[in-house]
């Protein structure tokens, strides 16, 4: 970036002091082949079009005004039909060297954003387990984001979503009533649709430990209301000290009840019927979607009165744009893309443009693997990888790495013992950069492949750490 615009700059003061504009199709990038020089630009030959001088004529005046400037240029050349190949001297390249440890931590930072608001919305589990693998991977992702938006100049919050209303969270406090029962002895049966996961277990253990047997005394409704509240509370710590771990921080966690509460949802509603975009049929209340492109007009409330989980992300978004936010940004799992154009049929109908208002990352997901085994995962089933467990196997640097290193949309193999057995694959590219004090590993040692000897965690190179890529 930096040499593009060096080159860039000089070219664009030579050519006027010659008179001649800019040419707006000038391309500037690194030649094919490398031994044609560092970069190549074809700036002659458009800019002769307009003054109808020969391109290479004009590429050679170019070259001697450049070599002229003392430029930091090795060599340039003339190439072709009129290419000008580019060669930075040394000294070009050892000055970047100065510049990041004038800048330090600020090196790299752009201006770009110009201070626009941005909201990066992600993990977003609901707070009926631990988090697993695949949340890792939304949790990487979006955390990179928002760094990289940060250092480009933008306005950045990060926000989790805790949908704590609906359904999950009546299962979830009918799960642990279920298992505070079978555990004070009460006969029951077993329900036909309930978390089973040993963490259940776990938290109705330490409720039972605070309640006693009282909790059995409460109507049916609200002990599963206790159940619910106190599960919930344990589950979201939980989910908080795991993203800690995982250096991945939001600003704000902003919980669905919230917006019932505050009548959002109904006054969302509100506007929507009197914006003509909904309306009452067959006992439910719609959403006319196809007015912005939709294939069919969406339930906002069932006929049994429910509310969809649709309703809750239209007044949900309605209170991001009132808090000023100019762009937001949602980070998805992939099984949430028939998702999109109803969202974007949402931001429409709030007055916004959608294709400038609303980014959707979607991340696809994790296959988890054991030594080339495929791990099944569910939450409800209480057969999942936690991603606390994946980080204290791997640690947080190497998941991390793991996790972005392919596009989010793209399935992602995660092997955890091929990680553990040899963490020497994901760290040997950053051996030949040793952090200042760090000891070059020996081949012996760099090769060994044993998971007891990983490395210690001050031999990472600053760069690879997470919470310092973009901090």
């Amino acid at each position: 970036m930096r040499a593009t615009e060096h080159v860039r700059q000089l070219l664009s003061a030579t050519l006027a002091d010659m008179g001649i504009a800019w040419p707006e199709k000038t391309t500037i990038e690194p030649p094919r082949d490398k031994k044609f020089g560092d970069l190549a630009t074809n700036v002659a030959m458009v800019a002769a079009k307009t003054t109808g001088t020969p391109p290479r004529e004009l590429a050679e005046r170019l070259r001697q005004a450049l070599l002229a400037a003392e430029s930091g240029l090795a060599e340039v050349s003339v190439a072709g039909p009129g290419f000008l190949n580019v060669t930075f001297a040394p000294a070009f390249w050892q000055r970047t060297v100065l510049d990041v440890l004038d800048q330090g931590s600020d090196y790299g930072r752009l201006s770009l954003g110009n201070g626009t608001k941005i909201q990066v919305e992600f993990v977003s589990a609901n707070p009926t387990g631990p988090l697993h693998i695949g949340h890792g991977r939304g949790a990487a992702v979006g955390d990179s984001l928002a760094r990289v938006l940060r250092a480009a100049g933008y306005d950045v919050e990060t926000e989790y979503y805790i949908n704590d209303a609906g359904r999950q969270m009546r299962i979830l406090g009918q799960s642990i009533l279920y298992r505070c029962r079978e555990l004070l002895g009460v006969p029951v049966t077993e329900p036909e649709d309930y978390y089973r996961g040993d963490y259940v277990k776990d938290l109705a253990r330490k409720l039972i430990d605070r309640e006693g047997r009282q909790l059995l005394e409460l109507p049916e409704a609200e002990a599963v209301d206790v159940c619910r509240l106190y599960g919930e509370k344990e589950i979201l710590a939980g989910i908080k000290k795991d993203l800690e771990d995982f250096r991945v921080h939001h600003d704000v966690w902003f919980p669905e009840s919230t917006l019932h509460a505050t009548g959002a949802v109904d006054k969302t509603f509100a506007m929507l019927r009197e914006k003509g975009l909904a309306y009452d049929q067959d006992g439910a209340f719609w959403f006319a979607t196809t007015a912005f492109g939709d294939d069919k007009d969406r339930v906002l409330v069932k006929s049994s009165g429910d509310l969809t989980y649709f309703a809750s992300d239209i007044a949900y978004h309605a209170n991001k744009f009132q808090r000023g936010f100019d762009v937001v940004v949602d980070v998805w799992g992939a099984d949430h893309h028939g998702y999109v154009p109803r969202m974007k049929a949402c931001v429409a109908a709030l007055g916004r443009d959608p294709e400038k208002s609303l980014a959707v990352v979607l991340v696809q997901l994790v296959n988890l693997l054991q030594g080339g085994e495929q791990i099944a995962m569910s939450t409800r089933a209480g057969k999942f990888e936690t991603l606390a467990d994946v980080v204290a196997e791997v640690g947080a640097d190497a998941a991390r790495f793991m996790f972005l290193s392919r596009k989010s949309d793209s399935h992602l193999d995660f092997d955890l013992l091929a990680v553990k057995e040899n963490p020497w694959k994901i760290r040997s590219i950053t051996c030949s950069m040793p952090t200042p004090g760090c000891s070059p590993c020996s081949p012996r040692r760099r090769n060994a492949g044993s998971s007891r000897r990983r490395p210690r965690r001050n031999c990472w190179p600053a760069w690879i750490r997470p919470r310092i890529w973009i901090s």
